[in-house]
């Protein structure tokens, strides 16, 4: 099973701006963004392995978030919903991991030469 975050948005404000924030992201037409958060479905997607998406993902959300909208993130299915922080979690976690075996690569390199 591959894990994916996926975000449902709702937005009384700034949603011209919210929704050039989302497009920028998924590519997606701004009608069928625009549907989707009148409708309250996901709207944003990313996979859980996905470093530079996951980073770029956070970002997006922040941008929401900073300009007045809610989101609700979930992992993998609705009734598991998670917080911005555990994403954050996750990031660090991936970061660290990356980081490690860049370490080790480059520690095995040396002992090769």
């Amino acid at each position: 099973m591959i894990h994916k975050f996926f975000v449902k948005v709702s937005t009384n404000i700034n949603e011209i701006k919210i929704l050039k924030v989302i497009r920028a992201f998924n590519q997606e037409p701004i009608i069928e963004i625009q549907r989707r958060l009148e409708n309250k479905e996901k709207i944003l997607e990313t996979l859980y392995l996905d470093l530079e998406k996951l980073r770029e993902f956070r970002k997006v959300l922040r941008s929401i978030i900073n300009l007045g909208g809610e989101i609700h993130l979930f992992l993998d299915s609705e009734d598991d919903e998670v917080s911005l922080n555990f994403l954050d979690n996750i990031i660090a976690s991936q970061e660290d991991t990356k980081n490690y075996i860049e370490e080790e690569d480059a520690f095995l390199h040396d002992e090769d030469e």
